[in-house]
């Protein structure tokens, strides 16, 4: 895959994160249940990670963008199966 197309697709993906994340944030009951604020506070760290991923992809790192990718699945890039 291309660079640029994962840039694309990871940019376009920022924004469907963002999307989200303001829909839920625009309901004060959603942000009172634990459950809502569990998810709200997940779709940001969501969106950190992601926004990580495509700076190492812009500075063509793939180390590191792996490395933030296993770090959405719990794993840390040491396992293997």
């Amino acid at each position: 895959m291309s660079g640029t197309y994962t840039q694309t697709a990871l940019e376009q993906t920022l924004r469907l994160i963002e999307q989200e994340r303001t829909s839920i944030a625009s309901k004060p009951e959603t942000l009172i249940d634990p459950r809502g604020a569990r998810l709200s506070d997940s779709a940001d760290h969501l969106e950190r990670v992601v926004a990580q991923i495509v700076a190492a992809v812009r500075a063509a790192d793939g180390a590191t963008a792996r490395y933030h990718l296993a770090s959405l699945t719990g794993r840390t890039g040491q396992e293997r199966r």
